[in-house]
């Protein structure tokens, strides 16, 4: 079973903070995916956010968009790790990460919200 981090009333930065450092912190060819309301919009804040906290002009690579039976992943990578969005509940292998948004989460600013997955009881 993988882990899975319910999250209510947590601002979208740090929950991206938790998301990359979790990932990225675990020891190589880590994952980790963002089951909520609109995960496109997520993870271009998510870019955004990389961007101006690793002062980048860019991520690794570009994120891939897919539609399936259960709704819409998007994947980006860089060389070994997934950072993952997707508006279903997505259990990952073992050692990986599912944050599952139970309630929204609003920014800072309360401009952005993580909306809730409605998929997942």
């Amino acid at each position: 079973m993988n882990s899975l981090i319910e999250l209510t009333d947590v601002y979208a930065e740090i929950i991206f903070e938790c998301f990359y450092t979790n990932i990225v912190n675990d020891g190589g060819d880590g994952a980790g995916v963002i089951c909520c309301g609109n995960p496109a919009h997520t993870s271009d804040e998510f870019i955004k956010w990389f961007k101006k906290k690793f002062n980048k002009d860019r991520f690794f690579h570009e994120g891939v968009t897919t539609n399936n039976d259960e709704g819409i992943m998007v994947n980006y990578h860089d060389s070994n790790e997934n950072f993952m969005f997707c508006n279903y509940y997505a259990q990952l292998p073992f050692g990986d990460i599912t944050y599952l948004i139970k309630e929204d989460c609003k920014n800072y600013k309360g401009s952005f919200k993580i909306l809730r997955c409605k998929v997942h009881g």
